[in-house]
């Protein structure tokens, strides 16, 4: 798709900065620039600040992209998660909803995958139940990791839930209410 001859000011500018990042501007981004507005109110949420990183945040889209077969999706986000330092091993593993080389990512990629696979996903009170059952059952498991394993020393159990328990909680509420993985699945 070429882009547009006529276009606004801020719709100059993207294409120069995804000329200069890219070396071209994706075509949903071209195709919104027909209008004055699209892109312009599209681009800054889309990248809008999130508690997830960039790579998590590609990490769920691959993940969802390709339990939905979007496959333009699914190369514009290869392409982007390449950019955010995944090797092209890993981006096979995420689009099959694991990521074995970081235990983090493979936690948020089943439950996204988890949920993504729910049929009755459309029906957004099932989908907001399932996805705490989901979760419930991923912090049990956490329960019964902690219980069998233990902490170090009291400095690592004080850290743990000081720190680590709240990023876990904010991730799983991040899961169900978050952008990325509720627009592709309602």
């Amino acid at each position: 798709m070429s882009s547009p001859v006529k276009t606004s000011e801020g719709n100059r500018s993207y294409l120069e900065y995804f000329n200069e990042r890219l070396g071209h501007v994706p075509n949903l981004f071209i195709a919104m620039m027909y209008s004055d507005n699209a892109l312009l109110a599209y681009y800054p949420f889309h990248s809008r600040k999130t508690s997830l990183s960039k790579r998590e945040s590609e990490a769920i889209t691959l993940v969802v992209s390709q339990q939905n077969n979007a496959m333009y999706c699914l190369s514009v986000h290869t392409m982007i998660a390449k950019l955010n330092g995944f090797s092209d091993d890993e981006i096979l593993k995420l689009r099959k909803g694991v990521a074995p080389f970081n235990s983090k990512l493979d936690a948020l990629v089943k439950l996204t995958g988890a949920i993504a696979k729910t049929p009755d996903h459309g029906n957004v009170l099932v989908f907001y139940e399932k996805a705490i059952e989901l979760i419930l059952s991923k912090i049990a498991q956490l329960k019964e990791y902690v219980l069998k394993t233990g902490f170090k020393n009291e400095q690592e159990e004080i850290h743990f839930f000081k720190y680590q328990w709240f990023v876990i909680k904010s991730y799983s509420f991040y899961d169900i209410h978050g952008w990325n993985l509720m627009e592709c699945l309602v």
